[in-house]
């Protein structure tokens, strides 16, 4: 699915920490698209996955109630 869209890649909506988790819905990402399309600028993510181990680390100490 990534390969058809231009602007984003898989990386940008993995886990940072090596798990590979992905746990974004296709068709959310399919709409951003479609919207990064339509404005014309970038869309820069800050945190777009994290699997439960990595959100409740040290590094990130995330809520349990995370939308991540």
């Amino acid at each position: 699915m990534f390969s058809k869209l231009q602007f984003f890649t898989e990386s940008e909506f993995t886990c940072p920490c090596g798990c590979l988790t992905r746990n974004i819905d296709k068709d959310f990402i399919k709409r951003l698209h479609a919207v990064r399309v339509f404005v014309g600028i970038p869309f820069n993510f800050n945190s777009t996955c994290r699997c439960k181990k990595h959100n409740a680390s040290d590094a990130v100490k995330g809520s349990e109630t995370s939308s991540h």
